[in-house]
């Protein structure tokens, strides 16, 4: 039996808080607005994190795992600091950028009134969906990640009964943070992605350029507010990427140093011969980074795909039909929107496409064989030693 929508956002809702990055309550006038108690509650949480992640380096500089090398205790050090770094600056934009939040959340709900009455119907049924969607990948991965992680520490306990295991548990959960704001970010895209779907899916129906003008099945919308829709839709985009791009940019950083080390520390398992537990998870950690690295980088694509392919739409409708008395108007906003298309880069440099994960790819692999080959040669000049 399914949960009903406003059970699955309060269900949200609270985890968020209780992991610390949704200090807000709701409010009619503002639509969200802070909330002191939960304010304060992340400052506490910030404060006892920072203590603990100062114990976490005097234990991690304590012991060294089975087969570890230097560079993957390098990496492991880089990635710890990251990790800190990451769930800190999530909390801290919490705190401060409420304003920046509320503007999004009302630009959002003023993109909803530009459009028809069938496609305010058929939205509400995609927003149930995604919804639902959104909520069960969070619980299976929420799950997944502290069955792993879980095992993880109990693998740690039976390598070295010296480990602190309370000092570890309270500074790995919370890395849950991390992984939980991007699928927020995550399906906000996918709810604007919709949006520009069904924005193309009825552009040709629009009075000024459908051909048969007695035989209108939708709503009359003109084609400055299809374009005003358009360009809400795209500011929301723009004032996301400007509000969220230190965060999302040090959470998919972080995937991406983990997918080095698990993926090393895998190559190292094979070549030991060691399959069992330590392999199992550490795939169980490159299936979970990797996944969500590669949802990520594939929705800003899908979304920006599909958000340029209004400009086409109305570009063919300009060349092929040429409406009288609009063509002036089709030409322009077609122009206008192919010459600057929606692209979601973080800082103007990072590029969220396809082509980000080829590079990507690129590097791990290129990094890999490096290390394995200055590893190899390191044993090398141990055996000639002990000969």
């Amino acid at each position: 039996m399914w949960i009903n929508n406003q059970k699955i956002l309060r269900l949200m809702f609270y985890y968020f808080k209780i992991l610390g990055f949704f200090p807000y309550v709701y409010d009619r006038s503002e639509v969200i607005k802070k909330s002191k108690k939960t304010i304060i509650y992340t400052i506490i949480l910030m404060l006892g994190y920072s203590v603990n992640f100062v114990n976490i380096l005097i234990s991690r500089s304590s012991f060294v795992r089975p087969q570890e090398t230097i560079f993957s205790a390098t990496v492991d050090f880089a990635i710890l600091g990251l990790e800190y770094i990451s769930i800190l600056i999530i909390w801290i934009y919490s705190i401060t950028r409420c304003s920046q939040l509320q503007c999004i959340v009302k630009l959002f709900i003023k993109s909803i009134e530009y459009t028809s009455v069938t496609m305010k119907i058929e939205l509400a049924n995609i927003y149930d969906d995604i919804l639902r969607q959104m909520w069960m990948v969070i619980l299976f991965f929420n799950v997944l990640f502290l069955t792993v992680m879980s095992a993880d520490h109990v693998l740690f306990y039976l390598e070295n009964k010296d480990y602190d295991n309370v000092t570890w548990i309270v500074f790995n959960y919370p890395r849950v943070i991390a992984f939980n704001y991007v699928m927020v970010y995550i399906y906000f895209l996918k709810i604007l992605k919709r949006q520009f779907y069904f924005m193309n899916k009825n552009i040709s129906y629009l009075p000024e350029v459908y051909t048969d003008k007695n035989s209108f099945s939708i709503e009359v919308i003109t084609i400055r507010e299809f374009n005003q829709l358009y360009l809400d839709l795209k500011d929301l985009i723009i004032m996301s990427d400007e509000l969220l791009a230190l965060p999302i940019l040090t959470a998919l950083l972080l995937q991406f140093l983990n997918i080095i080390l698990y993926i090393y520390l895998l190559l190292i398992f094979i070549l030991s011969k060691n399959y069992y537990w330590s392999g199992l998870i550490t795939i169980g950690w490159i299936l979970m980074r990797i996944s969500q690295l590669f949802f990520s980088v594939d929705t800003c694509n899908s979304i920006c795909y599909e958000a340029n392919r209004k400009a086409k739409i109305l570009h063919e409708l300009w060349a092929l039909k040429r409406p009288d008395g609009f063509k002036e108007m089709l030409k322009s906003i077609s122009l206008h929107q192919l010459q600057e298309p929606v692209e979601i880069k973080l800082y103007d440099a990072l590029n969220m496409n396809h082509e980000l994960l080829y590079k990507m790819v690129g590097i791990i692999t290129t990094y890999l064989i490096i290390m394995i080959q200055l590893d190899q040669q390191v044993q090398d000049k141990e055996k000639h030693k002990t000969h």
